[in-house]
């Protein structure tokens, strides 16, 4: 017969074992027959001589001296690993049955070597079972215990566990340093283990036994388990013969080739943990008062079983599966990229994933928006090439998404980012004056969050994290792919706590009242607020209460446009996180798609033939959310027999991605300043108030906007002020003159008026921005062919400055627009001494003045020098710093209305579009967005102010404004 350890049965071939040896076969006669013999499987723990000193049956915690022992090391093979794994083996294969077989090598006796091998199994079977009387017995009674054993495990303890019992070397002498040792270790312990053992440095019976706890502790603590559960996994071990459970082979299966007679060997002295598969079961007539290899079926010549050994690896003890995690390719969501244009389908939607595009892409303005954008992302990514910046385009795609193109470890914490540079939008700033009070029918979203959804559904991929497992099968010692068909699952499991001063953790909200003083109407307003912006976020979060095992814990609830309160599973975007059936191409072209798994928030998917399988991640848009996924085999497949597994069991094959942290994409591009011009007078100059901060953008404002989840990027040209020459300032001029005239209604500019003329883009020697001819050089100016009703004209003429106030109003829009186009990645900042020269000009052009402007057009203008803003000292003209009025401007891009702008607005009852502005803030605390507030440094958003920019649909939120909130007194 041929002997095969693995062969598929042909035509009149049949497969048998040793075990069927004297079973009788009926065949047909006239015909040959094959008869294979297949080894039966066996699986194999090896301990070799590193757990066992020469001639000595103690089984050792750990080897080497103080110096080589470490206790961090999770791959070092150590005595209490080694128990563990015996376990855990067993675990996972609850069939099999066990044999402890010892081994020793060729020096010495014949029968004293069966008889240490007897006791080296003995003694790792009294381990396992906790039978302590016994092991204490081989210890103290077997004439074989060591004193290196003694120092072994004194200096074990003390490396591990700090005793203060080291033995001064391993050296196999019963010295003073060895006796001090041992009753270090006998004090030590008594008051550990609140016993009363003897302390005299002598090491008897009732010190092994001490030993012997301590190796149960240890084992303990490497299951994390307590005595019932250490007892449960002793009656999971099943063995051969309950009778006799180990057995001794002496010097008669070695592993080396004899060399000399009495030969030592290391590798040779051994114990093997062997596991064995029914029906295939070796018998042990071998074994009696000595060993007889001519009737072992386990080892030498007459073996009828295939070893396999089984692996030491802390991460693969008792499995013959393992999982690994990864990021699957984000591209293959995508639609593929073709023409590398910005017309191209693909490159628009990558554009927006990576937080360069912020237009919907079946807007009617998405062509030339996109063109911009591209443009713009070539710029910052230094990539003027098409090819090239499309390569950047999908190495971003990879790597930013989810931060470095990795999944946090499990403990550890990751950001996931999506676009968060949501501003108003033309749509929204034409419709209505009024657009920042965002009022709104009741109930209906806010205009913000309406535009993220919008721009969301039209870009399919935006929001889909892969999620993809690679399962392996060990096969003997090797490794590879699992098998196709395994089933996969990957669940949504509740996320750690972001530890303070984690990367992924966002700044403090404020959790301080305010109390601030300011000087309007000629009198000093104190006003002292009950609120804060950590109270009014954390009372919003704990708003809609958590349900018990709620993997979402305390992420955005679904009536604030989370998704916290929705099924995990399904296959809504916008609603859902983990998805089923659908399938992306080519994202699932060797992919299976994923169903709903019957353990809870958990889809299942099947392995392919790479043993790979993919889940669709799909996590709010809104920022600080957590989400954790933990992916495992359920069955666990195996010959014979599935075993189930939640994933949660010592024996499950499973690994969990870290917290990953909802963070948003938030950039800003453009920081550009048209200072006092050459020769301007030295009245304007008196007028802008000095000379023009410079604006903290790396700092303060990259700091407030990262409280709401905001990961802020200054781009280049934003690090710095960038000079707006007048050869720039023309052309914007230029550029912005038509699209205002076309956006002119009679209702704000009555009669005829010629922008052309009255706005001149050659020069401006004024330190107002948007330059306007004065009354009587535009009447004085060629016009050209009057229309019908001729021009108007300027002199002499009442509403000469509320008619430039309302062109200017028109006119600062298309500047911006000429710098942005509406397209490019983050913010742009203008700052200028004042908006337009008619302030310039006359005092009657105060009613003008304006700290500056916030709109559509992803820009905003700042105005006034550094003597306009708070100081530490002295009483300022305006209420907060510099920065704070960045801050202030810039919220109004981002969909921010006025807070209280007069003390008089504080406590008092709001109504019309007043009130809905006003409803759009905390009304317990003070925010930016007013004038109210006075900080030394830099003020701060309010609480509701935050959650809108952490992309929250904030008229989700009940308004709470309760009289009195905010006390304000004044004083003449």
């Amino acid at each position: 017969m041929a002997d095969e350890t693995e062969s598929h049965p042909q035509q009149n071939e049949t497969l048998v074992t040793r075990q069927d040896f004297n079973t009788p076969f009926e065949r047909e006669t006239n015909q040959s027959y094959k008869f294979v013999l297949k080894a039966g499987s066996l699986r194999m723990l090896e301990f070799e001589d590193s757990h066992f000193h020469f001639n000595s049956a103690i089984f050792l915690p750990d080897h080497g001296g103080a110096d080589e022992i470490d206790p961090a090391d999770r791959n070092r093979v150590v005595g209490s690993q080694a128990l563990a794994a015996c376990y855990l083996h067993a675990e996972q294969m609850p069939s099999n049955k066990m044999l402890i077989a010892g081994h020793t090598d060729r020096s010495g006796p014949d029968d004293y070597n069966f008889t240490l091998s007897e006791a080296r199994a003995n003694n790792m079977y009294h381990l396992l079972m906790g039978e302590k009387d016994a092991w204490v017995k081989i210890a103290v009674e077997d004439e074989r215990s060591k004193v290196e054993d003694l120092q072994q495990i004194l200096t074990w303890i003390d490396v591990k566990f700090g005793y203060g019992c080291d033995p001064g070397g391993i050296n196999n002498h019963m010295n003073a340093a060895t006796r001090n040792a041992v009753l270090e270790f006998q004090k030590r312990y008594n008051i550990e283990f609140e016993q009363s053992i003897g302390e005299d440095g002598d090491p008897q019976g009732e010190t092994w036994g001490a030993f012997f706890d301590v190796y149960m502790m240890d084992l303990r603590l490497t299951l994390r388990v307590d005595d019932d559960g250490l007892q449960a996994y002793r009656d999971k071990l099943q063995f051969l013969d309950a009778d006799k459970p180990t057995v001794g082979c002496g010097e008669k299966h070695p592993i080396t080739e004899a060399v000399s007679s009495n030969q030592r060997s290391q590798v040779d002295r051994r114990v093997h943990v062997l596991f064995f598969d029914p029906p295939h079961l070796p018998a042990l007539d071998c074994h009696g008062e000595s060993c007889d290899p001519s009737l072992c079926q386990i080892y030498g010549a007459n073996r009828a079983f295939a070893f396999d050994p089984l692996p030491w690896e802390p991460n693969e003890v008792g499995r013959r599966f393992r999982v690994q995690l990864r990021l699957g390719d984000i591209s293959k969501l995508f639609t593929a990229v073709g023409s590398t244009t910005h017309s191209d389908t693909g490159i628009r939607q990558r554009l927006q994933a990576v937080g360069f595009l912020y237009e919907k892409l079946d807007s009617s303005d998405i062509a030339d928006v996109a063109q911009h954008a591209w443009e713009h992302f070539k710029l910052v990514e230094q990539k003027p090439v098409d090819a090239e910046a499309a390569a950047r385009l999908e190495e971003m795609l990879r790597e930013e998404i989810v931060d470095g193109g990795e999944f946090p470890e499990e403990g550890d914490f990751g950001k996931v980012r999506f676009p968060g540079s949501w501003c108003i939008r033309n749509d929204h700033h034409n419709a209505s004056p009024g657009f920042l009070s965002n009022p709104g029918p009741a109930g209906s979203p806010h205009k913000k969050f309406t535009q993220e959804k919008e721009a969301w559904e039209a870009n399919p991929a935006l929001g889909l994290i892969p999620v993809e497992a690679f399962i392996e099968e060990r096969t003997g010692n090797d490794w590879g792919p699992a098998r196709p068909g395994v089933k996969v699952h990957f669940q949504l499991v509740e996320p750690d706590e972001i530890p303070a001063g984690s990367d992924a953790r966002a700044p403090a909200l404020r959790d301080t009242t305010l109390n601030t003083q300011k000087r309007k109407d000629g009198k000093t307003w104190t006003m002292v607020s009950t609120g804060s912006p950590k109270n009014y976020v954390d009372t919003e979060r704990a708003r809609v209460a958590v349900t018990a095992d709620d993997p979402q814990v305390d992420n955005a609830a679904t009536v604030v446009g989370g998704k916290r309160g929705n099924d995990v599973v399904g296959t809504d975007r916008m609603a859902n996180v983990l998805e089923i059936d659908n399938s992306h191409s080519p994202f699932h072209d060797t992919l299976n798609t994923a169903t709903a798994s019957p353990h809870d928030n958990a889809v299942e998917v099947e392995t392919n033939d790479a043993g790979q399988a993919a889940a669709i991640l799909m996590p709010s848009r809104t920022g600080g959310d957590r989400y954790k996924i933990r992916v495992w085999v359920d069955p666990i497949p195996e010959e014979g027999h599935d075993q189930a597994s939640s994933g949660t069991e010592t024996f499950a094959v499973a690994a969990e991605t870290g917290t990953m942290v909802v963070w948003r994409m938030f950039r800003f591009s453009k920081y550009i300043r048209w200072d006092y011009p050459a020769g301007v007078a030295r009245s304007e100059r008196r007028r802008g108030r000095g000379a023009l901060n410079n604006i903290d953008f790396s700092g303060v404002m990259a700091d407030e906007y990262a409280k709401a989840w905001l990961d802020v990027t200054v781009e280049a040209l934003a690090r710095s002020p960038q000079t707006l020459t007048q050869a720039q300032w023309s052309e914007a001029i230029r550029y912005a003159k038509p699209r205002a005239q076309a956006r002119i209604t009679p209702d704000k500019v009555p009669g005829n008026w010629n922008l052309d003329v009255l706005l001149p883009h050659d020069t401006n020697p004024h330190a107002g921005l948007i330059r306007f001819l004065s009354a009587s050089e535009y009447d004085a100016a060629a016009k050209g062919p009057a229309p019908a009703g001729g021009w108007e004209e300027a002199v002499d003429n009442d509403d000469f400055l509320t008619i430039t106030n309302n062109i200017m109003r028109i006119m600062k829009d298309d500047v911006v627009h000429f710098f942005t186009r509406n397209a490019i990645s983050g913010l742009t900042v203008i700052q200028t001494p004042m908006m337009s020269s008619i302030e310039s000009r006359t005092n009657a052009g105060a009613r003008l003045a304006r700290s500056g402007f916030g709109g559509p057009n992803r820009g905003c203008f700042l105005t006034f020098g550094s003597l306009t803003y708070a100081t530490p000292t002295g009483v300022p003209s305006f209420p907060y710093d510099h920065n704070s009025n960045t801050l202030h401007e810039c919220g109004h891009t981002l969909y921010g209305p006025h807070q209280f702008t007069h003390p008089n607005q504080i406590g008092a009852v709001a109504t019309g579009a007043g009130k809905a502005r006003l409803d759009e803030h905390d009304y317990g605390d003070l925010c930016i967005m007013g004038y109210m507030t006075r900080h030394p440094t830099t003020a701060d958003y309010c609480g509701r102010c935050s959650l809108m920019l952490a992309g929250w649909n904030t008229h989700g939120i009940p308004t709470n404004s309760a009289p009195g909130a905010i006390t304000v007194t004044s004083a003449p």
